[in-house]
Parts: C-alpha cells; structure tokens; sequence
C-alpha cells in the first residue's frame, strides 16, 4: 500500500515483525508482515509517525 502518516504516543521509533503460517485455507505459505513506525517531525515540529506496511 500507500504510506500513511498518523500520530503516535510511541516515543520511539519501533520495527515490528509478525511472521505467519496458516495451517489453513488457500493459502498454506508462510507470511511475513513487517510494520515500520519512524517518528517524523513536520516543518511546525509537531512530532509524528511514518507508517509503511510491507506483506510478503
């Protein structure tokens, strides 16, 4: 998807990785969905978060 922009009480910036394996369905790969949150700070240096999404 497209990047979003959203704020956040997270201090810092966090990588998240969440690995999946369904044992159902159509679909029996395994997964990786990784979400990374970058704080950002605007021209106003009003602090926020960079999302980007990435499903493999």
């Amino acid at each position: 998807g497209s990047p979003r922009f959203r704020r956040h009480a997270d201090p810092q910036g966090s990588l998240v990785i969440d690995g999946k394996k369904p044992l159902s369905g159509p679909d029996r790969r395994p997964s990786l969905d990784v979400d990374y949150h970058q704080r950002v700070y605007d021209r106003n240096g009003v602090n926020a978060d960079a999302y980007g999404g990435l499903n493999i």
